[in-house]
């Protein structure tokens, strides 16, 4: 019978890079797995206008967004 304490220390460990493109922890930010393709990418909505512009966000993906409706259209 084997514990959560052994199926953790078999796991393969990862590791994850995190850019920040502007410099603030909350603005937007590029997430990796640095032995991987994969990329996820959050743009708060306050940043949206500026992530539009982001190479990274011309090639294909799957996008979501999160959070409720504002007055304003920033699209």
């Amino acid at each position: 019978m084997t514990n959560g304490l052994n199926r953790m220390t078999t796991a393969t460990a990862k590791t994850i890079q995190i850019y920040l493109p502007t410099g603030e922890p909350r603005g937007i930010r590029i997430a990796e797995i640095t032995t991987r393709i994969v990329q996820a990418i959050l743009i708060p909505r306050s940043d949206l206008a500026q992530g539009k512009l982001r190479r990274e966000l011309d090639l294909p993906g799957v996008y979501f967004l999160f959070g409720e409706a504002e007055e304003e259209v920033l699209c």
